[in-house]
């Protein structure tokens, strides 16, 4: 990730929380680079040191958790789709997208953290994966739906 301020100087470190960057590499006195550090969700301060001397953004860097299907009912449904489905899993949030076997779901509902509820589309009979997509982080239950002939 990149990382603006002033007065940056090689041999800088970075924390996220109380996490270290990696990889840190300073491009000018304004701008650096570093790999963040794997984190659970949410923001985190993300803090400079340099010398003894540290700057800090308070909810500088917000890590996305990835989301987890962990169930699907009913776990079947006909060819033609149209079944209204409960997906049961972990960090879903607003926006989230919902696929069978790569189509996409219709009428996606996101209750809450752990609940989405969508509409199966159309598609060939066999077990397919179900995937959640959110903020560019998905998650799947292989063979969470069949679709029945």
């Amino acid at each position: 990730m990149t990382i603006t301020g002033t007065n940056f100087a090689s041999g800088a470190t970075v924390t996220f929380g109380a996490a270290a960057a990696t990889n840190v590499s300073i491009t000018n006195s304004t701008t650096m680079t570093a790999t963040t550090p794997a984190g659970s969700g949410g923001a985190v301060t993300v803090t400079v040191t340099f010398n003894g001397r540290s700057g800090s953004l308070a909810n500088g860097f917000t890590y996305t958790a990835v989301p987890a299907v962990s169930s699907v009912s009913p776990n079947g449904g006909p060819t033609g789709g149209g079944t209204a489905v409960t997906i049961t899993g972990a960090n879903f949030a607003a926006g989230a997208t919902v696929t069978f076997g790569g189509t996409a779901a219709t009428n996606v509902n996101v209750t809450n953290s752990t609940t989405i509820t969508a509409t199966t589309p159309a598609g060939s009979a066999g077990a397919v994966t179900v995937t959640v997509a959110v903020n560019g982080q998905s998650g799947s239950l292989t063979n969470g739906f069949t679709i029945n002939p």
